[in-house]
């Protein structure tokens, strides 16, 4: 299911919370990928999300944000989630759930790759 975590992330998360959150939000997402299909309608978008489709001609996901009640911002994509408030953001990949700060305003917002979202 997942991927080595990337040196040092093994010591902020012990070996048990990886596994069983690796777990839990690969079912999160997948379940999260069938209210898009559900037969009355895209339930994220039923319930204020704003997708942002990716554009023609470019690799990746569609993106699926949503406002925070402080002002900031949750995105979804199949592979993974991005919460960006407080003037910081994390993204917790789909494939092996190690959070990850983001660098740099903006550019985040407009990823259609994991590779793309700017982590450190």
């Amino acid at each position: 299911m997942s991927k080595s975590p990337p040196v040092g992330a093994a010591s902020v998360l012990p070996c048990d919370v990886r596994r069983d959150g690796d777990r839990l939000f690969d079912v999160a997402m997948w379940c999260l990928g069938q209210d898009v299909r559900c037969p009355d309608g895209n339930v994220l978008l039923l319930h204020g999300l704003v997708r942002e489709p990716r554009p023609p001609g470019v690799e990746g996901q569609s993106a699926y944000q949503g406002r925070l009640a402080d002002g900031g911002r949750l995105t979804l994509w199949g592979f993974g989630a991005l919460c960006d408030a407080c003037g910081a953001a994390v993204f917790v990949p789909r494939d092996g759930f190690v959070p990850r700060w983001v660098e740099g305003p903006g550019a985040r917002a407009s990823a259609f790759r994991a590779e793309d979202v700017g982590v450190r």
